[in-house]
């Protein structure tokens, strides 16, 4: 027992001497170590990154899918699908979503909670002196703040009686009533759209941007649909969103949903669907993709970068057993093992390659810092990720170190001594 103790005694603290060579190195000979880690700081840079940003993304769209409700299906002329071919040709030439498809679904529906019409156009926003160019008009009809989860900051929502009328009423994202109110209340001011004046009832509470919506909610201003129609025109249609009654499976509801639309629009069994049903999974489906995506193209990036990282750390281990060769004959001939040498140089090897692996880290860190709040991409650096990047480090390191410690530890002491 008392020996076991002893020899892992020893090997600490070879490795602590391992780890003052290799700090002592980094001090001697920054330029050559510091260029020999850059693969390494690139590569951890790059896969830590990555992580970030996957990170960042899924939770936005996780917002984004949790304020349109995971549940919610819509149907519409074009499908969200992204397997096989896109067809848009064979979806431009189906009938538009119209009211009336909106009214005989309400009707007749017996797995919904809550069901909506809405259309977006784009047009320009005024106040006095003030503009908005190109923000979102969207008509819509009962059920749509609660299908859609619209929050109220200033005023309120439409009344259950205005939503399908042509009164000249607008419920104004955060982001349009900052721009065009500059901080006042936007309640009761009439703000004129596009050809039209309308009266603004209430401000919706901000949003903020996510991949998983169907529109920008602050940028955007929701109107009646009658009014939406003076606005952009008759025609052109629109989507239903449909939420279904909690205990309804979302396969039901869809069954239901598709043979009430193929009656109202007199399809026979013979003829295929001229519409589709969307759910709020194709997107995150389509998202995923994406993910696989930036994921393989950072973990490439970043392997080929830490395959030079290593190739650095593994010339520095080389130097280093060459210039400390008669020191590891004096080892051996005084009765050093030879995983005692090979710890001690593993371990050189390791701590290289962690210093290579915090610099990257530090660098996203900065990165993540100045970007902040601002970022038009997600940005989401937990201690995780910092976790992992170091772990890569120091498995590169490692395996980097294998070859040249394996030297050394085989080294004959005779000859070592007497280079």
């Amino acid at each position: 027992m008392m020996k076991r103790v002893k020899r892992a005694q020893v090997v600490l603290g070879l490795v602590w001497e391992s780890v003052q060579f290799a700090i002592s190195s980094l001090r001697s000979n920054k330029l050559r170590t510091l260029l020999s880690l850059l693969g390494v700081t690139i590569g951890i840079f790059t896969i830590v990154l990555v992580l970030a940003v996957i990170g960042g993304l899924k939770g936005n769209i996780r917002s984004g899918l949790d304020s349109l409700g995971s549940n919610t299906i819509t149907v519409q002329r074009e499908s969200w699908e992204l397997e096989g071919e896109w067809n848009w040709w064979e979806f431009a030439k189906r009938p538009p979503v119209e009211m009336d498809d909106y009214r005989y679904v309400k009707s007749y529906s017996e797995t919904s909670d809550a069901i909506t019409f809405f259309s977006i156009s784009s047009g320009d926003f005024s106040y006095l002196r003030e503009k908005f160019a190109d923000g979102n008009i969207v008509s819509v009809t009962t059920d749509f703040e609660k299908i859609f989860a619209i929050g109220v900051d200033q005023g309120r929502w439409f009344l259950p009686n205005e939503q399908e009328g042509r009164g000249n009423l607008c419920f104004v994202g955060s982001g349009v009533a900052s721009a065009l109110f500059k901080g006042e209340s936007g309640v009761g001011k009439r703000i004129k759209v596009g050809n039209f004046n309308g009266e603004v009832i209430g401000v919706a509470s901000p949003q903020g941007e996510s991949i998983a919506t169907i529109f920008d909610i602050d940028n955007s201003i929701f109107v009646p649909v009658g009014f939406g129609e003076a606005i952009s025109g008759a025609g052109g249609g629109g989507a239903v969103a449909i939420a279904p009654k909690d205990g309804t499976g979302q396969q039901e509801s869809i069954d239901e949903i598709r043979y009430l639309v193929r009656r109202k629009r007199g399809l026979t069994p013979s003829e295929g669907d001229n519409f589709a049903i969307n759910r709020m999974s194709y997107l995150a489906s389509a998202v995923d993709e994406v993910f696989r995506t930036i994921n393989l193209v950072g973990w490439l990036i970043g392997g080929f970068a830490l395959l030079i990282g290593a190739f650095g750390i593994a010339n520095i281990l080389f130097v280093s057993v060459k210039e400390r060769m008669p020191q590891i004959g004096i080892q051996k001939a005084l009765g050093a093992g030879n995983y005692m040498i090979l710890a001690q140089f593993l371990s050189e090897a390791a701590v290289l390659s962690l210093v290579g692996g915090a610099l990257g880290i530090l660098i996203v860190v900065i990165i993540s810092l100045i970007l902040g709040n601002d970022s038009p991409i997600p940005f989401d650096l937990t201690l995780l990720n910092v976790v992992e990047g170091l772990l890569i480090a120091l498995v590169v390191g490692v395996l980097s170190g294998v070859i040249p410690a394996w030297s050394a530890a085989r080294m004959d002491p005779v000859r070592a001594m007497n280079m």
